[in-house]
C-alpha cells in the first residue's frame, strides 16, 4: 500500500465513525425517556460525529482551502450545538417540562422561580430596582 492508499483508508474510517455516532444519536433520541436525556445524547453523539465525517473529508482531499473550510465547520458545530441545546434545555425547565422518573436530582429545582427569571447571564441574580440590601 502507497501512501495515498493510508489517506484514503483513514479518511473512510473517520467518515465511518462519523456515521456510526450520528446513529448511536438518532437512536438515543428514539430511546432515552425525557427531552433532557434527548438533547444530551443528540448533542454529544452528533456534534463528535458530525466532527469526524468533515475531518474525514479534509483527510480525503488535501487541499489547504478544504482543511481550513473543514476545521471552521468543526469550531462552528463545536460552538454552537451545546450552547443550543442548553439553551433548548433550560427554556423546557423554565417551561414546566417534567423530568423522567429515573432523573436523580434537580439543581434548578432549590432555586425559586421568581430568581430564576432575574437571573444575568453569568448566573448572578439581578439586583430589583429600589431595593437596597
Amino acid at each position: 500500500m502507497n501512501v495515498e492508499s493510508w489517506w484514503e483508508v483513514a479518511a473512510l474510517s473517520l467518515m465511518g465513525l462519523g456515521c456510526l455516532l450520528m446513529l448511536i444519536a438518532a437512536i438515543g433520541i428514539l430511546r432515552m425517556p425525557d427531552v433532557y436525556m434527548r438533547l444530551h445524547s443528540a448533542t454529544k453523539s452528533a456534534t463528535l460525529g458530525v466532527g469526524c465525517v468533515v475531518l474525514g473529508v479534509a483527510l480525503y482531499y488535501h487541499d489547504p482551502s478544504t482543511w481550513l473550510k473543514s476545521l471552521l465547520v468543526i469550531l462552528f458545530f463545536l460552538l454552537t450545538a451545546p450552547v443550543g441545546a442548553h439553551m433548548l434545555g433550560r427554556a423546557a425547565h423554565r417551561s414546566g417540562v417534567r423530568m423522567a422518573r429515573e432523573t436523580l436530582s434537580d439543581d434548578l429545582a432549590q432555586v425559586p422561580l421568581a430568581e430564576r427569571r432575574r437571573q444575568d447571564h453569568r448566573g448572578a441574580v439581578a439586583e430589583e430596582w429600589g431595593t437596597e440590601e
